[in-house]
């Protein structure tokens, strides 16, 4: 075999395991506009460690806990659920619909399932309307879910933090004024 065969072999091989690494990184459940269960929630925040995951590859076995060759950050990598929470227009209330849908999420959230994991709450909107009014909307939104969270249900507010990340990546980029771009985002830290 010619050293051209042999790097560009060498090349999709290592291209092969980072797509496969790739997909613990995307550790997204997306739930839409229904409600999801407290187990859930508790399931797609559990480290995966303790979800018994394994993720195979021809050959190649990756183990999600800092064993043998894989690096501690992937290890880490918080878990995330995407919801569709429907806000009044042009408001940062919750409305009951969004309410229902959220109360599993918070009840999963104060288990003691977990009680190690600390969380941050990110709003995101639609692109209608400039950056700034974006940001600032998304914003007061995400303080709204954490509050939910804090005061109807408890949840310590030192474990979670908000930010407004307004039109930014969105979940539709084909369609930047769809609804299911209006979306609260809540990431377990470790």
């Amino acid at each position: 075999m010619g050293i051209f065969k042999k790097t560009n072999s060498i090349a999709l091989a290592i291209g092969c395991c980072l797509t496969s690494v790739n997909v613990l990184w995307a550790e997204d459940l997306n739930v839409g506009a229904r409600a999801p269960t407290k187990e859930e929630i508790i399931q797609a925040f559990k480290p995966h460690s303790e979800r018994g995951d394994k993720v195979l590859t021809r050959g190649i076995r990756i183990r999600p806990t800092g064993q043998a060759g894989l690096s501690s950050s992937l290890a880490s990598t918080p878990q995330a659920i995407s919801l569709e929470v429907r806000f009044a227009f042009n408001s940062a209330q919750l409305t009951e619909e969004a309410i229902r849908q959220l109360t599993p999420v918070a009840e999963a959230l104060v288990s003691g399932e977990l009680g190690r994991l600390n969380f941050h709450v990110e709003g995101y909107t639609d692109a209608k309307g400039s950056d700034e009014y974006n940001k600032d909307l998304s914003l007061k939104r995400a303080f709204t879910v954490r509050n939910f969270f804090v005061k109807r249900h408890g949840l310590n507010a030192s474990r979670i933090k908000f930010s407004g990340l307004g039109k930014s990546n969105l979940l539709d980029p084909d369609n930047p004024y769809s609804e299911v771009n209006r979306r609260v985002r809540v990431v377990a830290i470790p």
